[in-house]
């Protein structure tokens, strides 16, 4: 008759090495098997025939570490759950079985107060940006412009268009030309009696023939 030993080593081959079922396990489901065992038993058809067992219960072992392992990570999220975590599991589950009015009423209301608030971000960035765009032509337009020119090309004018920067030089050239003056040079107009004497009057001041009385 085949000895309980060996059938327990063609079990344990069987079932591989990453079982979870143990050794005592096998041994003591053998015992209760090993009166169907004759002297004319085969040991690689009664392995056959026994091992769907050891992998059944292999398999329910497994399922059961399974659930017990996502119970305690399931306990620990539990434990770590912020407010709006679990506002927000209560609100689907809500919508799983119909939102009550009340609950439909406090989701909407703070649905509302976050699309504000990221309506005011938004306008707040919008801001920034077009602050950021001004200062940007600004600069560029005096390293090409006199002061006087774009000092007065950037009043009323809209920063946040889109071709604001071709714009805002276009009105500098526009103004320059009213006033006499050379945008990119801030030269007076030759064709300009005016703007000729205004520049050489300020010539006049800055050599300090002209002496300009202090402002009050």
């Amino acid at each position: 008759m085949i000895p309980q030993t060996q059938i327990f080593e063609s079990l344990k081959v069987k079932l591989g090495a990453s079982r979870m079922i143990s050794d005592r396990t096998i041994n003591e489901t053998l015992e209760k098997l090993m009166s169907f065992v004759t002297e004319e038993t085969e040991l690689a058809t009664f392995v056959d025939l026994v091992a769907p067992t050891f992998t059944s219960i292999d398999g329910n072992l497994r399922h059961e570490v399974a659930e017990k392992a996502k119970a305690i990570e399931d306990a620990k999220k539990a434990a770590t759950k912020t407010p709006e975590q679990i506002a927000a599991e209560a609100a689907a589950e809500a919508a799983k079985a119909g939102e009550p009015e009340w609950f439909k009423a406090y989701r909407e209301s703070s649905e509302k107060a976050l699309t504000d608030l990221q309506k005011k971000f938004d306008g707040v960035e919008t801001a920034k940006s077009v602050e950021q765009k001004k200062s940007l032509i600004i600069e560029t337009a005096k390293s090409k412009y006199t002061g006087s020119v774009v000092e007065i090309a950037g009043e009323y004018f809209d920063f946040g268009a889109e071709t604001a920067q071709a714009d805002f030089e276009a009105r500098c050239v526009n103004i320059g030309n009213k006033i006499g003056v050379k945008p990119l040079t801030g030269e007076p107009l030759p064709t300009d009696p005016k703007a000729q004497f205004l520049a050489q009057k300020a010539e006049l001041i800055k050599e300090g023939t002209i002496v300009v009385p202090p402002v009050n």
